[in-house]
């Protein structure tokens, strides 16, 4: 049996000690953020992706840990035109009731499963 690959988008004040400390635990970790440099910390020791549909693919669980509604629509825009079936998303965003409701539906509908952890 294989670990599950674990996937971390959004590195920011949050995020980037949140993979930090997965790394350490000794995850396969794949990370990506909007602006590419807050992803250096990562280099060589986990794998650095250039896209969000590299990161899914490359993935079963993935975590997202974004700034707000409009960010978390933008990237789960792209996660929704990947081949979702069979993973985890687990979000821990502040983003609106409504916005994690739609997410996960959407997800559910493509096979894949939500959390919605903020």
């Amino acid at each position: 049996m294989t670990a599950e690959r674990i996937g971390f988008i959004g590195l920011g004040s949050m995020g980037l000690p949140m993979a930090k400390n997965l790394e350490k635990a000794g995850f396969a970790l794949a990370v990506y953020n909007r602006t590419a440099a807050k992803a250096n910390s990562f280099e060589g020791t986990s794998t650095i992706c250039s896209s969000v549909t590299e990161l899914v693919n490359s993935s079963d669980i993935i975590f997202t840990m974004l700034t707000n509604d409009a960010a978390v629509t933008e990237v789960y825009d792209q996660i929704l035109d990947t081949a979702v079936t069979g993973k985890l998303f687990a979000d821990m965003s502040t983003i609106s009731q409504q916005l994690s409701v739609n997410i996960a539906s959407a997800l559910k509908a493509k096979g894949a499963a939500f959390i919605d952890a903020p």
